[in-house]
């Protein structure tokens, strides 16, 4: 018996500490965010000289602050040196949080000096770095039980497809269908048997590898290029009956209004496009901290346009994406291409901890009522897909 309450105290002991390393995580974050706020404030006193300059380093506002925290401390009644304990944590968060900022205006004074960089470079080296890092382990964890949220958003965007697709068998159109953004080729695979030809693009020469080793007897159906498809897609005009973009890749492009042109390019007549983006208007992006890791595995900033994405072991790397609204996307949208349906998707399953949705009973008990919330007209899911038909 003693055993097994060490065994219980020390899991406590690890889920409180993994608490506390995502709130002060959430701090430091929210110390870059200021960073800018204050670079921000610093270039518009340069441009005017009104006033002084706004500092990093604030004594009087960290007095203020460490003795707001020692009154919050203090209601916990754990110990008398609670307090003092939470403060001297407190001192070092600070003190962090000033060396960030410091170091991201260093940053972006070499930037300035370097004729205003902005960072692209950087996103597309963490998205290369990133599927690198994921490859072997991308199908596992998007989706089966490591995420089941994530496989439900596939299970989700499968019942939106099987209404798409008969749609188009209805217009005769199952010629070339487009997955950008394949990654390993997961849903180009599952979609081949509906078309003559599907070919898979994707910017990261490592998920093309592995998806080109899937391919087994389909000839010439199946292709897996390496294309950078924000340059444009490489296929004929009017050539393709669907094109698909999923798990939110519609938002990884910085041009989306080039982007849905192309999409419009490409599509025959009565052809169609399944998109999926980063919901601007979902509940997950709208709180500014969860205590625990997302069931999606990703945080998106909607004022900096980057999205932090899990790495296996823990760490984070930023990439580019734009979080949308329905709106925004309907005035982007160019002639041809008419909006059939939309969906936003999941919304409660997203702010959970990904723990609990590994419970099979919790796990099909939220998702059916995501499930319903989805299909009801709820614009509060974390991804917002879109079917389009060119008209």
């Amino acid at each position: 018996m003693r055993e097994l309450s060490k065994k219980i105290l020390r899991t406590r002991i690890d889920q409180a500490n993994k608490v506390i390393i995502e709130a002060v995580a959430n701090r430091m974050r929210l110390a870059e965010d200021m960073a800018e706020v204050k670079w921000k404030l610093h270039a518009r006193w340069r441009s005017h000289k009104e006033g002084e300059p706004e500092e990093i380093v604030q004594p009087d506002r960290e007095k203020v602050l460490l003795k707001e925290v020692r009154k919050l401390a203090a209601g916990e009644e754990i110990s008398e040196s609670f307090p003092d304990s939470i403060a001297a944590l407190f001192t070092l968060v600070i003190g962090e949080s000033c060396k960030v900022q410091m170091l991201n205006w260093q940053e972006k004074e070499r930037k300035e000096k370097n004729g205003g960089a902005n960072g692209e470079d950087k996103f597309r080296e963490n998205l290369l770095v990133l599927t690198e890092r994921w490859v072997h382990s991308y199908d596992s964890e998007y989706g089966g039980e490591k995420r089941p949220v994530v496989q439900a958003c596939l299970d989700f965007e499968d019942e939106i497809l099987e209404w798409v697709f008969s749609h188009l068998d209805e217009h005769g159109l199952n010629g070339l269908a487009l997955d950008i953004g394949t990654a390993t080729g997961q849903k180009t695979l599952s979609v081949r048997k509906r078309f003559e030809a599907v070919w898979g693009y994707d910017v990261s020469p490592h998920m093309i590898t592995v998806a080109n080793a899937k391919i087994t007897g389909a000839g010439d159906r199946i292709k897996f290029e390496v294309k950078d498809v924000e340059e444009g897609i490489p296929a004929l005009d009017e050539s393709a009956s669907f094109v698909i973009l999923n798990l939110g890749t519609a938002s990884d492009f910085r041009n989306t209004e080039k982007l849905l042109q192309e999409i419009s390019r490409v599509l025959k007549r009565g052809g169609a496009a399944f998109l999926s983006f980063y919901n601007r208007d979902a509940i997950l992006y709208s709180l500014e901290y969860l205590p625990w890791e997302s069931a999606l595995n990703a945080r998106i900033n909607l004022d900096k346009d980057f999205l932090e994405v899990g790495l296996p072991g823990g760490k984070t790397l930023s990439i580019f994406a734009s979080a949308y609204s329905l709106g925004e996307l309907e005035k982007i949208l160019p002639r041809h291409l008419t909006l059939m349906r939309h969906f936003t998707f999941p919304t409660i399953s997203a702010i959970l901890p990904n723990d609990i949705l590994k419970e099979k009973k919790a796990k099909e008990t939220i998702i059916a009522f995501d499930k319903s919330l989805a299909e009801n007209g709820s614009n509060s899911g974390a991804y917002l897909m879109l079917v389009l038909e060119k008209t």
